[in-house]
């Protein structure tokens, strides 16, 4: 008999803790969505591979079925994930005052405490403002023409060698280049990271050297997995091959010609549908003959 309601009292107790677990209490009202399982959560779901170029299976389906905003829970923690643009601009702009940023405990330990993401309110607006000073826009308007150099030096290199393993290579050009020891990025975003901007810049310009002055295709691999970050299980083996002059100036003038085309090419159908807005910074000039300005001038 007392093994019996012994049993039953656990069994009562692990339903309540479940039936906590999946409905936790708030003062408000929480959006729709899952817990999953006790302890784990969705975190399983979260970081289960895929191979999709779309939004991560993870979000896309929850997305689906409860909406643009969901709870659910990720490495031990109850969440709420919104995809609403507007929500999230509202919070973005509300940061410290009706919103308090938070990361995980991980962040914390291999950070410390006194890290950047720590700090709100005043002490983290000081502290930015007196760092984006140093590294702004200003600053990564001196430093194109330097980036430029190095991925060009880089590609030269690059093309004259049979085989190249990008990873050790990349590496040795970081320690190389002091400007890049500034701004290494990581995945913490502009609170842990100011050298975010930059990064963009030396990804952007790099891109930019390899497609009008060079070459290249793959030569195999490229299967790619997300989990939810990007890999590449097999590799991904491309040839890179320098342009000539003639190519290059060929490529810069299709490129343009197209550039071209495309600005000045706007049907009728595609006028219709322009939204109010796209006009709001256009000095009140309403003629339809002005569509090509009103775009340019947004």
């Amino acid at each position: 008999m007392w093994v019996l309601c012994i049993v039953a009292l656990v069994i009562i107790s692990i339903t309540h803790w479940i039936c906590s677990w999946r409905n936790p209490r708030c003062n408000g009202k929480l959006p729709p969505g899952s817990m999953g399982w006790p302890l784990l959560g969705e975190t399983l779901q979260f970081f289960s591979p895929n191979t999709s170029f779309d939004i991560p299976p993870f979000v896309k389906e929850r997305t689906e079925r409860y909406g643009s905003i969901f709870r659910t829970s990720l490495v031990g923690r109850p969440v709420i994930v919104s995809t609403d643009p507007d929500l999230n601009y509202f919070i973005f702009q509300q940061e410290g005052q009706l919103f308090q940023s938070w990361y995980p405990d991980t962040f914390t330990e291999i950070f410390g405490r006194q890290n950047v993401g720590s700090l709100h309110g005043f002490m983290y607006k000081y502290l930015k403002n007196m760092v984006l000073n140093l590294f702004g826009p200003e600053s990564l308007k001196k430093m194109l023409p330097e980036v430029e150099q190095a991925a060009c030096r880089s590609l030269q290199r690059w093309s004259c060698q049979d085989t190249l393993e990008l990873k050790e290579a990349t590496a040795r050009g970081m320690e190389l280049n002091g400007a890049s020891k500034n701004f290494m990025a990581f995945g913490g975003g502009m609170r842990f990271c100011v050298g975010t901007d930059f990064t963009k810049v030396q990804m952007a310009v790099f891109l930019h050297c390899l497609v009008t002055k060079y070459r290249w295709k793959a030569i195999k691999g490229g299967d790619i997995v997300r989990t939810p970050g990007l890999q590449f299980p097999n590799g991904f083996h491309v040839q890179i091959t320098e342009k000539n002059r003639q190519e290059t100036t060929d490529d810069s003038k299709q490129s343009n010609q197209e550039e071209a085309e495309a600005s000045f090419v706007w049907p009728e159908a595609q006028y219709q549908e322009i939204p109010t807005c796209l006009f709001s910074s256009c000095k009140g000039r309403k003629k339809k003959d002005d569509s090509i300005q009103y775009i340019q001038t947004v």
